[in-house]
């Protein structure tokens, strides 16, 4: 848990959520040291694991993400950034899941400047520009994207890309 999820937590927690947080194995959580903070360690890409952590919670908050986009990274960017997000999406589906928030990175964003700074309308930067097309091309030979219950939940579901 970095920077970004750590803040939410606390955030949270201040507005008098229980909160549950899925940690990937081996990350240094310190952050959350004396937090009323229930702790889930997992991989991220093990679909029987999401479905575990979803149990009874009526909100996901997802900030996980690489901002990767060195060729040799390629496999792992599909996954983390694709795959999990379509496999938390089926798996808050079946758990009734009422809010599911999608927090994106803003270094998917193009440089910028105190007078024009970036934001989600920026154009990519010329490698994430590369990646999004290989991304696209993926998209329409994947079965997850053939799964019409999942885009039906995905377009009448409160994810908000930020």
């Amino acid at each position: 848990m970095f920077f970004l999820g750590s803040h939410i937590v606390r955030e949270a927690l201040k507005d008098g959520y229980a909160v549950r947080a899925f940690i990937q194995p081996g990350r240094d959580v310190d952050v959350l040291d004396g937090l009323p903070v229930e702790r889930f360690e997992s991989d991220l890409l093990n679909k029987h694991d999401i479905e575990s952590a979803l149990q009874d919670c009526q909100m996901l908050i997802h900030t996980a993400g690489t901002t990767a986009v060195f060729p040799s990274q390629t496999p792992w960017i599909w996954e983390i950034n694709y795959r999990a997000v379509v496999d938390l999406a089926q798996a808050a589906r079946a758990a009734d899941i009422a809010r599911f928030v999608h927090i994106s990175s803003a270094c998917t964003f193009g440089y910028g400047s105190e007078v024009s700074p970036d934001d989600e309308n920026s154009p990519y930067l010329g490698a994430k520009f590369h990646l999004i097309i290989w991304i696209q091309k993926e998209r329409h030979r994947s079965t997850y994207w053939s799964n019409t219950s999942v885009m039906d939940f995905l377009s009448s579901s409160s994810i908000l890309p930020i």
